[in-house]
């Protein structure tokens, strides 16, 4: 079990790390939460606390995201009633929003939100715990096997080969000169690269791993991701329209995500064309393969009309709260439009398929419960996947202070 102030564990979720790192930030953002979860409406918190203390990512992430969009409607001044009933369907949204004259239905959903933790993070978390200060290392490649090592499989030839390594020797030296080294471990094959430290900052604490492989996520798989998430939440209701317009809140679960792959993934794909022999008619068109698609021609046929608006996330999680707030996308071709947009950065398609934006005015400070001389401070772009996360609690000081306590 880590210390309260240490980084995080590779192999530890979201919300165990959450639970008990340490430090004045940290306890902004519970407390935060905390309050949060008791405005948050009696007969959906059952369900919310189950899923938001669940250690599958997935889960965790998906309550975050529902307690996060209930709290921002409601810092906009509206009501919330969980699961309403809808007139001659089964399904229940997961809120309808009310201010008058405004009224409409809120589903959320996470595109791409990841599980449990596996074997890689626990090998990683084991490479974190070799004992030493005079390297960082980073792992070039893996190919990913299928045993579960010892512990110990896995910190000794690491340990050992740098412990041959003299760390003032490499510290000039072109990256490309740095020492590498594979490293079978059962049968799973590691290729390490040695990052010597600086004396000054040889001292316990933080993460031995430097960098990870890349991962390649390309751009139509995100795209394909975010349409499918939205597309999934449009066809609950079957095909009439709903008496009032439906929002689907999406959060996407991986990492940031431009505004031209939502554009792509809403209102379709981008390509070049032009007239074979002739250079100056290159321009770029849209294909009419986007969630949302209107009746541009005799022959079109509208698509994604039961859904009014998406309101995009990307990467937006509890230490963002003070900075960031979702988008807005508007279908114009919805069967129910949404007519009213509450000062978001707002995206629309005209009728040929060309989308413009709205830089919004709202301040994420003002409409989350956060204090404005909290800003700097509640959010400091922390990064469970990333810096942040394992930079969290380095002051021994506040690491020392405890943690959680939730009372949910």
């Amino acid at each position: 079990m880590p210390y309260r102030g240490s980084p995080a564990r590779f192999s530890e979720s979201d919300f165990e790390f959450l639970d008990r790192v340490a430090g004045a930030h940290w306890d902004r953002v519970r407390a935060l939460l905390e309050q949060w979860f008791t405005d948050h409406p009696a007969q959906a918190k059952r369900d919310l606390y189950n899923r938001f203390m669940d250690p599958d990512n997935g889960q965790h992430m998906g309550a975050w995201w529902e307690l996060y969009i209930a709290s921002l409607f409601r810092h906009l001044g509206y009501d919330l009633l969980p699961h309403p009933t809808i007139e001659g369907s089964k399904r229940k949204p997961d809120f309808l929003v009310t201010r008058k004259p405004a009224a409409f239905y809120v589903e959320c959903t996470v595109a791409g939100a990841g599980g449990t933790r596996g074997t890689a993070e626990w090998i990683y978390d084991c490479i974190s715990d070799v004992e030493t200060r005079d390297f960082l290392v980073g792992i070039d490649q893996i190919e990913r096997g299928a045993e579960k090592p010892k512990r110990v499989e896995v910190t000794r030839p690491i340990a050992q080969w740098l412990a041959g390594l003299d760390p003032d020797e490499l510290l000039s030296a072109p990256h490309e000169r740095l020492p590498h080294k594979v490293i079978r471990i059962r049968d799973w094959s590691i290729e390490f690269i040695a990052y010597p430290n600086r004396p000054d900052a040889r001292h316990k604490g933080g993460r031995l791993i430097g960098t990870l492989p890349p991962v390649f996520d390309f751009p139509a798989n995100t795209v394909d991701r975010i349409h499918e998430a939205i597309s999934k939440k449009g066809r609950r209701y079957g095909s009439d329209p709903l008496p009032l317009p439906l929002v689907v809140a999406v959060l996407e679960g991986p990492g940031w995500v431009d505004e031209d792959e939502v554009g792509d993934a809403l209102f379709g794909r981008k390509e070049w064309q032009w007239y074979a022999g002739h250079p100056e008619s290159i321009h770029q068109v849209r294909k009419r393969n986007g969630y949302w698609r209107g009746d541009w021609s005799a022959d079109d046929v509208q698509r994604g009309t039961r859904v009014s608006a998406a309101l995009f996330g990307s990467n937006l999680r509890y230490w963002r709260i003070a900075t960031h707030l979702p988008e807005l996308w508007i279908n114009p071709w919805a069967a129910v439009p949404l007519n009213h947009h509450d000062d978001f950065t707002t995206t629309v398609a005209r009728d040929n398929g060309e989308i413009s934006r709205a830089e919004g005015t709202l301040a994420a400070v003002a409409n989350v419960g956060v204090d404005a001389d909290d800003v700097g401070r509640t959010d400091q772009g922390l990064d469970p996947d990333d810096v942040g996360r394992a930079g969290a609690g380095r002051n021994s000081d506040n690491a020392r202070r405890g943690g959680a306590g939730y009372g949910w």
